[in-house]
């Protein structure tokens, strides 16, 4: 049996049978309002803490949300990534301000 005719395994990952928590897969679309917009999404995900995230996949302004999520996640967990998250949304929104990833090293 190749990989197209096997059956889908339904019975979700095994993080989730072995702590009870919800998995979740992101998509994040481009587009300067999209990102802004899944800031706030992912910051409400990220108060569940039942939830855990297994993969990520972006384009555009969701992947700079992605890899600033990813960042926050490892270098010290839910509240590093949304306060990381908050940096680069405060950061680029404000009128007149010239903004470059780089800028996060400030925090």
């Amino acid at each position: 049996m190749n990989i197209i005719d096997k059956p889908a395994d339904t019975s979700g990952s095994r993080l989730a049978q072995v702590t009870g928590r919800k998995v979740a897969n992101l998509a994040l679309q481009g587009g300067g309002s999209h990102g802004a917009f899944t800031w706030g999404v992912l910051d409400r995900l990220l108060e569940e803490e039942r939830l855990e995230f297994e993969g990520i996949t972006a384009t555009s302004a969701g992947a700079v949300n992605a890899v600033v999520l990813a960042d926050g996640l490892a270098a010290g967990g839910r509240g590093a990534a949304r306060d990381a998250l908050r940096l680069l949304w405060q950061k680029s929104i404000r009128p007149g301000v010239t903004w470059h990833i780089s800028a996060l090293n400030d925090r």
